[in-house]
């Protein structure tokens, strides 16, 4: 499943947490920078960074329920 993660794919697991994008981001210890420089293209995630934004993900949607 990792390898078909997209910026864009996060970016709906977040709304579908109901959590921000920002929260994903800090949790995964991922910059805002670096993001969007994937979600425009440039550069492409590693397969452990696509890993730690599911878990941040995961972790702060148990958090919100």
């Amino acid at each position: 499943m990792e390898k078909d993660i997209t910026p864009a794919k996060i970016e709906q697991m977040a709304l579908d947490a109901r959590v921000t994008l920002t929260a994903v981001l800090l949790k995964a210890g991922v910059s805002r920078g670096t993001f969007y420089r994937w979600r425009r293209g440039e550069g492409r995630m590693l397969p452990l960074t696509k890993a730690r934004l599911l878990d941040a993900v995961s972790a702060l949607k148990k958090q919100a329920a």
